[in-house]
């Protein structure tokens, strides 16, 4: 699966725009910018500007970085062509929310309180999650995108039973990070975090249940 104009440009003018809002609000940054803030969305550790202003588009710009490669490391490449539709919907749905990510911590940094929004956040991860969820399905198995357990990567049936179910998991839960918005910050987090949980455990409890249920009636 190589890398086209039509796939690339849409993540590549998202990733262009992290560092073009670093560019904007740069001169306007103090010395020391906010770069971790609590549930309540008040700064709670801070960095140089150097460091704090440019982790976000950093971090996007390696996240691309390696999913370009991924497709041609992977033991199970072959496998990407299945998807090489879906593909570059997860690698353009990571580069925006880095990119919303850039601005609200900008943002943050240059106002007088140096707040985060965190419903905007919650907003943001919960998109996150509702677009990964869509597309989780269709995604084919490989050893670095998805769900991947032992019991996933040893059967085929496995991982398309279980990313059908925590992709809608995940669409519920990104449903409901949006539907939270005007609870209060610490019912958000704890959304948030529940989410996380519960995506965990099904995606481990379920592969495991399934595979030996499986392996069970072929015996």
């Amino acid at each position: 699966m190589r890398p086209t104009f039509k796939s690339e440009f849409l993540p590549v003018v998202l990733l262009l725009a992290s560092w073009a809002l670093v560019a904007w609000y740069w001169p306007h940054l103090p010395a020391e910018v906010p770069t971790h803030w609590g549930v309540y969305g008040q700064p709670n550790q801070w960095s140089p500007r150097a460091v704090g202003a440019l982790l976000g588009p950093g971090i996007a710009t390696l996240m691309y970085a390696l999913l370009t490669l991924i497709p041609y490391i992977d033991p199970r490449s072959e496998h990407y062509r299945e998807f090489a539709g879906v593909y570059p919907v997860l690698k353009n749905a990571l580069m925006a929310f880095f990119l919303l990510l850039t601005y609200l911590t900008l943002a943050a940094s240059v106002s007088p309180s140096h707040a985060l929004p965190s419903q905007w956040m919650n907003a943001a991860i919960g998109l996150l999650f509702i677009v990964m969820g869509n597309y989780l399905p269709k995604v084919r198995s490989n050893w670095f995108v998805g769900v991947r357990t032992p019991w996933t990567l040893s059967s085929e049936e496995v991982w398309y039973r279980t990313h059908r179910i925590v992709g809608a998991l995940m669409v519920g839960c990104g449903v409901l990070m949006l539907l939270s918005w005007p609870l209060s910050a610490g019912w958000r987090f704890g959304i948030v975090i529940g989410s996380a949980i519960a995506l965990s455990v099904v995606s481990i409890g379920y592969s495991y249940w399934l595979f030996h249920r499986l392996t069970t009636r072929h015996s």
